[in-house]
């Protein structure tokens, strides 16, 4: 009895060993960055698009889950460690974005200095690692009053 469960467990195992899915491969594109100064900073917002042509996912809604590792115009990191946060992607796509503020130098007469940029340094580097995905599935939901 216990070879025979043995065997069978083998058996399972080829037999499911060539059933992995490929992982879906990802672009993002129309990167670009749109500046808003004010008086007190040059912040910058920048934006991708993210897509997968996979046809498993071109009809249906999923979380990618996403780390933010965008880059200041000086190259050091807007996050130290990167900062994680997901998108709801339908039909293949969704929208990344990131944000980076540059706080004005500032000089008062008691002597008192806040900010630390004279000029406006530029926009940042966008960049996002894709972590993985999570795929949905409907469910029905009964309210009650």
């Amino acid at each position: 009895m216990k070879t025979a469960s043995r065997v069978g467990l083998i058996l399972l195992a080829i037999a499911f060993s060539g059933c992995r899915r490929s992982a879906p491969v990802f672009e993002i594109r129309e990167v670009g960055c749109s500046g808003n100064p004010s008086d007190a900073a040059w912040s910058y917002e920048c934006q991708g698009t993210l897509l997968t042509r996979d046809n498993r996912y071109s009809n249906r809604q999923i979380v990618v889950w996403v780390l933010d590792v965008s880059k200041h115009h000086n190259g050091e990191p807007i996050y130290p460690s990167g900062t994680g946060f997901y998108r709801l992607m339908s039909s293949g796509v969704a929208t990344l974005k990131t944000l980076a503020y540059y706080p004005k130098l500032e000089r008062f007469p008691n002597g008192t200095i806040s900010g630390k940029y004279e000029n406006d340094p530029g926009a940042p580097q966008p960049e996002w690692k894709i972590l993985g995905i999570t795929e949905l599935e409907p469910v029905q939901v009964n309210v009650e009053k």
